[in-house]
């Protein structure tokens, strides 16, 4: 459900608050989290901070394809 989504989200960014290095694979689910909770801008915002630091891989590159894709379909 939407809210399971927005406390999971809390959940990593207090995490990263806290101390926890913001890996790629945290960066990157956060950004599905974004993109589930109909935010597809700050999912693709999170996935250009993953390419800028050179961690974006085949994984973001595949979420950004499903976003530009779903935004062209809209």
């Amino acid at each position: 459900t939407p809210a399971d989504l927005e406390r999971a989200r809390d959940a990593y960014q207090q995490a990263i608050e806290s101390g926890q290095p913001a890996t790629a694979a945290l960066e990157l689910r956060q950004a599905q989290i974004n993109v589930m909770l109909g935010e597809p801008a700050k999912g693709l915002e999170r996935i250009a901070r993953l390419r800028s630091r050179g961690e974006g891989g085949p994984e973001a590159e595949q979420l950004a394809v499903m976003i530009l894709s779903e935004q062209k379909n809209d």
